[in-house]
This record gives C-alpha cells, structure tokens and sequence, in this order.
C-alpha cells in the first residue's frame, strides 16, 4: 500500500548555471527556483542565456537555477502530521538553500512544472 513520504525523504537539489560552482551566490544573484522532477527542460541552459555585460564589456551570467526534484513522484507533498503543513518539509529545504547561496528574498522566484506547480507557489509566498 502506498503512503506519503515522510520529512525531507525523496528531495534533490542540484543548482545549474552557477559560473563559478560556489557554494554561495551572493546578494546581487539572481535565483530562479524551479519545482520539476523532470530533466529535459535543461532549466541551466535556458536561463543561463538571460546574461548581462559587465563591466569590463563581457557577457556575465545573470539568472542561476536551483532545481528542487521529487523523486519519490509525490507532489512535493509528505506525510502531514497532527497541526502541520504538508509542504513543510520542502519549504524547509528551500529555505535552507537559499541562506546557504546567501540570495536575498527580493532576488528570487519560483517556477513550477507540472506536480511542481502548488510547490512553487508555496515556496513563493
């Protein structure tokens, strides 16, 4: 019989177009949060041509990606317990990412596809 995972069980995240591979980006990156457990939509290859000039007149990246997968196939939905939010779980683990890549609340979005699409309007409000 199939139940609900519980907690974080079932949540990747990989961070696609980040230049450099730093394990921060700063306060001046630009962050789209995307819910999609699917692949081929190549989300760094897409929103790593939204690119600016520099200062010194070359093309700098601009919009970096954190991809959030459900590989438990769920939609983003786990276990709800007595008084909590079943979303809470991934709305943990996003938030966590986001002060680890030190991006402030008015330099992201979310973006859903699919089952990701109650998880990316959760995770935005």
């Amino acid at each position: 019989q199939w139940k609900f995972p519980e907690g974080g069980e079932g949540f990747e995240t990989r961070l696609l177009g980040a230049g450099d591979g730093s394990s921060t980006l700063g306060r001046d990156a630009n962050l789209v949060v995307v819910f999609s457990s699917a692949d081929h939509f190549e989300f760094g290859k897409t929103f790593g041509k939204v690119s600016t000039t520099g200062t010194a007149g070359q093309m700098q990246e601009q919009m970096t990606v954190l991809q959030v997968k459900d590989t438990k196939q769920s939609w983003y939905l786990r276990a709800s317990k007595l008084d909590a939010d079943p979303f809470g779980p991934v709305i943990s683990l996003v938030s966590q990412e986001l002060q680890r890549l030190g991006v402030p609340p008015t330099r992201w979005a979310t973006l859903g596809f699919c089952c990701g699409g109650d998880a990316a309007v959760r995770g935005g409000i």
